[in-house]
Order: structure tokens, then C-alpha cells, then sequence
């Protein structure tokens, strides 16, 4: 064996070499003799292992130099390096694949990083595989990786029967069948669909063939669906395969009907021409007409179902009424700009039910709008107008009634955009509504009972 020494600085997710007692910003005391490191991504095997740390002969406050015994007769080098098409982390241990169709968005180094954000094409154990980006520094690049489904995606049939998603009540290595389904025979010939639960998890990006009343047919795969594998076809998400000023397009994996998405918005998720949301003015089988800024095949895109709401509204989580048969499973978002309606977001779906109206439609949300949800039943809001008293109306979220709850003794200011209202609870279980004055200091509170 010999003595072999180390300079360690800075550590970070993508690392050519991962010492396990380390965190990201080093401290010299961290290591010490006796301690035990741990090497991976090395390409010579006896470096992947456990060393321990037999003398530290350098401290500052951004270097240890350490030394540790080892019978390896190579110099330590990476399997892989980080590339303008990969991100390596060695410490990793993914099954082939299962980020396929996901995002990934990596931070380069800096006070100011550069993120960039790309559809994950294949991963292998430790690297992903992505349209061409800006490679991450070892050491100091960091990346996240998260679905490409985005929060509020539109469904393209809203009928539960119909709906590209679900439970699988059977199948073989060529077939997902969901008796529960009743589909036009082929519409979804041409769609990727994804395993994301149970039964033929990490499976992704299954290009359809065909399908029946019932059944999707693909080519052989590695798993047999059962009532435990949860499936969903990438009907309003994807990767564009062409795109300009006008239009985005996904030739190879999409049939929708035309127009369908006429209305709607869409949002750009990642890659070239990030965040930018506008509306669709009409679709073909494969492409959607929009005006961007040009995106290009490193984008990806989200169809949105929700409609654009008005300013000042709030989303509200539903924790303690029971909604679709269950505590805590919705979402609230009203409109706002003066509508009576509300949209509903089913958080085991990950969909929204729109339209849900109240009534009757005297007072209705809008701008300078504040809410307050009191954790059971009743949502409070208030009608803002300025030079008049500040009025609240509660809607009870069992019946659908918005009706008068109280009007304080000041007026209110001039119309402000972010909430001044909350309901604070006391150790005796009493709930007050506290609001404050637009553009003014003044609280008032009252008690809910």
C-alpha cells in the first residue's frame, strides 16, 4: 500500500469525486484522522470505496489536504466529465431511463448562476442525457430534476371515461388495458404514454400504436401492467419538434383534433423562449398558433386548462373540507375581475375542475380582493372599492352561498394588489378575521362564530 494525499474544496452535486462528510461549503475542522471517506466515479475500481483518513497535514478555511492508504496503483480520474449533452453525477445509482421525458434544470456557478432548463432525452445510471446546454462546472454546478407535467396542465377528454390517464385493470408486454375507459378507437395512435406508479414504474416514453375501446397497444416492453400500475399519456405536454414565432409544433407525437386548444394558453417550460405563457388562437393535429418569441427543439411546452384570472386573486388550499369525497384534496382559485365563478383543483388528479359557480352574483371578487379561508367550510373576502366602508361576504364552500358577514367602521383606501386579511386562531380555540386598510394602518378584527 501507499499513502496517498488529497486537496478538498468545494463540493457540489455533479462532482467528479463525493467525500460523504463533507457538505457544500467546506470548514477545515470537518475532517479529521480516523474519519472515513467514501470515493465514487472513479473509473479505477479500488478507488470507488471506503478510506480512512490516516492525517490531515493542511487546514485553511477553503482547503483540507488529507492523506489516506490505498494498494490502487492509478491516479485517480472520473469515469465521465460533465458535457454540453450531459450532466454526470457519479454518486447516482438510477435505473436506465426512468428520468426519460422529465426536466432537468441546472444552476452554473456564480452569485448570478445561469439556469437552464431541458427535457431529460435518457439517463443511465449516473448521467442525463439533454439537448445542448451550457455544461455544469464539477464542483459547483447544482441541478434539480422535476416532472415536465407542469401544475394546471389541461386534460384533453374531461369525461372520467375518456381521460387519458388512470389505473390499468390488466394488460401483457404489448398491451395496457383499462376496462373503465371507453376511447375513440385510435385517438391516441401516435402519443407517448408514462408508467408513474406501481407495476412498470421508470417505464417512459412508450410510443402508442394503437388503441381500442379499452386497450393501448405498444411495442414489447419489460413489465405486464396490473391493477397497481398508474399510467398517463402525454396528451397536452411535450417537446417541440419545430418552432417559430407563430407556432409550436410536435409532429411525431400528437393527433389532437383541430381547434380543440383554440382559447386556451400555453406555456413554455424549458429551453429556449422559458416562461413565456400566451394564448392559442388555433391548432392543427400537431402544431398550435401562437405569438412567441421563436422557441426551437430544445422547448418544451404545457398546455394550460385554468383561465387567466384577476389580478389580486389568491389559490387556496381546501385543508378541512371534504371535497370529491375527501378532506384536503382541493384547491380554490377564484376568477376575480368581477366573476362569480371559481376553479377547483383536484390534487390527487393533478387537474382542474372548472366553472364552479356561486351565488347570488351581487359581490364578487376583484381587484384589491382580499380572502381568508377559516380551515373548515367558509372562504371570507372582501369587496374592495375605495372612499367606501370595507365590506366582507363569506362563501360557504358545502352550499355555494356568498352572503353579507360584516362591515367595518373605517373606509377603505385606494385599491392594493396583495392580501391584508387572515384568521388567526387563539389558545382557546376562538378564530378573529383581522384586515387591514388599503394604503392605511389600520386594523380591524372581528370574531367568527
Amino acid at each position: 500500500s501507499e499513502v496517498r494525499r488529497f486537496v478538498v474544496r468545494t463540493l457540489c452535486l455533479g462532482l467528479h469525486h463525493k467525500l460523504e462528510v463533507l457538505s457544500l461549503v467546506p470548514t477545515a475542522s470537518w475532517i479529521k484522522r480516523g474519519h472515513i471517506v467514501k470515493f465514487a466515479g472513479c473509473n479505477s475500481g479500488g478507488w470507488n470505496a471506503n478510506y480512512m483518513v490516516l492525517g490531515v497535514s493542511a487546514l485553511t478555511t477553503s482547503t483540507t489536504v488529507f492523506d489516506v492508504a490505498t494498494s490502487e496503483a492509478a491516479s485517480m480520474a472520473a469515469t465521465a466529465a460533465q458535457g454540453t449533452t450531459t450532466i454526470v453525477d457519479p454518486t447516482k445509482n438510477w435505473t436506465v431511463n426512468e428520468h426519460a421525458g422529465r426536466l432537468v434544470s441546472l444552476t452554473v456557478a456564480g452569485l448570478n448562476p445561469t439556469t437552464q432548463i431541458r427535457w431529460i432525452v435518457s439517463n443511465t445510471a449516473t448521467a442525463l442525457t439533454v439537448a445542448t446546454i451550457v455544461a455544469g462546472v464539477v464542483g459547483t454546478s447544482r441541478y434539480n430534476i422535476y416532472d415536465s407535467k407542469i401544475f394546471g396542465v389541461d386534460c384533453e377528454n374531461k369525461a372520467d371515461n375518456r381521460r387519458g390517464y388512470g389505473h390499468a385493470t390488466g394488460g401483457s408486454t404489448t398491451t395496457l388495458v383499462d376496462n373503465t375507459k371507453v376511447w375513440v378507437p385510435n385517438e391516441w395512435a401516435g402519443y407517448k404514454i408514462n408508467i408513474e406508479a406501481g407495476t412498470g414504474l421508470g417505464n417512459r416514453l412508450i410510443s402508442i400504436v394503437s388503441n381500442t375501446e379499452t386497450t393501448i397497444t405498444y411495442a414489447t416492453q419489460s413489465f405486464t401492467p396490473d391493477a397497481t400500475t398508474h399510467y398517463e399519456i402525454m396528451a397536452t405536454w411535450g417537446l417541440m419538434t419545430a418552432g417559430s414565432a407563430s407556432a409550436i409544433t410536435e409532429t411525431t407525437t400528437k393527433n389532437w383534433d383541430v381547434n380543440r386548444w383554440a382559447g386556451k394558453r400555453v406555456r413554455v417550460t424549458g429551453g429556449t423562449a422559458l416562461g413565456q405563457e400566451v394564448a392559442i388562437t388555433s391548432n392543427t393535429a400537431t402544431a398550435l398558433s401562437a405569438t412567441l418569441t421563436a422557441p426551437d427543439v430544445t422547448s418544451t411546452y404545457a398546455i394550460l386548462g385554468i383561465p387567466a384570472r384577476g389580478a389580486g386573486t389568491e389559490l387556496m388550499w381546501l385543508s378541512g373540507a371534504a371535497m370529491f369525497g375527501q378532506k384536503g384534496r382541493a384547491m380554490m382559485y377564484p376568477r376575480g375581475g368581477g366573476s362569480n365563478t371559481c376553479d377547483i383543483y383536484d390534487l390527487v388528479t393533478g387537474r382542474w375542475v372548472y366553472g364552479h359557480f356561486f351565488s347570488p352574483q351581487a359581490e364578487l371578487p376583484q381587484a384589491g380582493s382580499d380572502f381568508a379561508y377559516d380551515g373548515a367550510n367558509t372562504i371570507y373576502f372582501s369587496r374592495s372599492v375605495a372612499s367606501t366602508p370595507i365590506r366582507i361576504f363569506k362563501f360557504d364552500i358545502t352550499t355555494n352561498v356568498v352572503s353579507p358577514a360584516l362591515q367595518t367602521a373605517h373606509w377603505q383606501g385606494t385599491v392594493h394588489i396583495g392580501n391584508l386579511m387572515d384568521i388567526v386562531k387563539t389558545s382557546q380555540g376562538d378564530l378573529f378575521l383581522y384586515i387591514l386598510q388599503n394604503t392605511g394602518t389600520v386594523f380591524a378584527r372581528a370574531l367568527l362564530f
